[in-house]
């Protein structure tokens, strides 16, 4: 977005008002446009404040910069800034989280050439900015251990719509006496996928090697708008683990809890789940979603729950319209306080 001003500028300004709204430093990668014929010596201040009523939020002062002709990214400049901020609510969020508050915001942006003389001087120029609150971004599977080498990604949560923001996926797997902050930040990313459209899974990148049988991994999806952060999730940890006790050929049942543990079990040809019943017999309330999607399946089974200790067999032949690999949950209801919850996959 460029700066508004009245009169001719011989510098305009250039910013990204979405990067702006979620991280404050993205006032450092404003660009300033130079129509001066040649380098210009001077210093630029960048004043946010309330819009509605003038309180003063923060200032950023570039001390001493030097303006080429053309586009002049102002990071170059960063270790000549100098902030301050000011005795109210507003300005001390921004100073303590380096992020500006939900609300209606003037930037305004002012370059002084030491050379008094030259023209332009005192051609403020200014912009609106909307902060707007953040939508978290909750992970949702991959998590704990798994058995797929080429496992989706899924997650919730909605990006800031506005041109060049995206979400995006990185993945590094994690190495001994490693923690899962480091492995993303010092590894090598084995998924690093952007993804500029408003959606919530990307399948494994077909160009991607195929994860390895007992290895941890770290992941996390990032909201970006070039170089910037606008949002983040937390970082999610999970092995590759595909040996399995075959002794019984029978597969263990996941008992549905009235907590969301992001947990997430895998079936072949039957979905085993258990519960108690507190109440008396009678026909089960449940209801099966494909999670990236968040639809219903129609047409389920209908299941007999008896009082008590319940172990339920649902043949995945009989949910119509299950697909292999894709993320599911199960909801009971009344059964006790809020609805219980399981994730769950079907595999090979």
């Amino acid at each position: 977005m460029l700066c508004m001003a009245t009169g001719r500028a011989q510098v305009r300004f250039l910013a990204n008002p979405v990067a702006i709204s979620r991280n404050a430093d993205a006032l450092l990668s404003i660009v300033a446009n130079s129509v001066y014929n040649s380098a210009v010596e001077g210093s630029v201040s960048i004043r946010v404040t309330e819009e509605n009523t003038d309180r003063p939020v923060m200032t950023i002062l570039f001390n001493r910069v030097v303006l080429l002709p053309g586009s002049n990214n102002l990071s170059r400049f960063r270790e000549q800034v100098s902030r301050n901020f000011y005795d109210n609510e507003l300005s001390r969020i921004a100073g303590n989280t380096g992020s500006l508050a939900p609300g209606n915001y003037s930037i305004c942006c002012l370059f002084s050439p030491e050379d008094k003389l030259l023209p332009g001087i005192n051609n403020e120029q200014c912009f609106v900015s909307l902060v707007t609150p953040r939508t978290p971004i909750n992970l949702i599977h991959p998590v704990d251990s798994i058995c797929n080498f080429r496992p989706p990604f899924s997650w919730q949560g909605r990006k800031t719509a506005g041109n060049g923001v995206a979400f995006k996926v990185i993945c590094a797997e994690v190495e001994a006496d490693q923690s899962p902050e480091e492995a993303l930040q010092n590894n090598f990313p084995l998924i690093n996928e952007v993804l500029y459209r408003q959606a919530n899974q990307i399948p494994f990148p077909m160009g991607s090697a195929a994860l390895k049988e007992g290895k941890k991994y770290a992941w996390q999806v990032l909201e970006v708008a070039g170089e910037n952060m606008l949002n983040n999730s937390e970082i999610y940890e999970f092995t590759v683990s595909c040996k399995m006790n075959t002794e019984t050929g029978v597969e263990s049942f996941a008992e549905v809890k009235p907590v969301y543990t992001a947990k997430t079990y895998h079936f072949t040809s039957t979905i085993n789940f258990s519960f108690n019943n507190p109440y008396v017999a009678g026909k089960l309330q449940y209801a099966i979603v494909h999670v990236p999607t968040l639809k219903k399946m129609a047409n389920l089974p209908e299941v007999e729950m008896a009082a008590g200790l319940n172990k339920i067999i649902l043949n995945t032949e009989d949910v119509k319209g299950l697909k292999k690999n894709e993320l599911y949950k199960i909801e009971v209801y009344d059964i006790g306080t809020g609805v219980h919850y399981i994730n769950f996959m079907i595999k090979e």
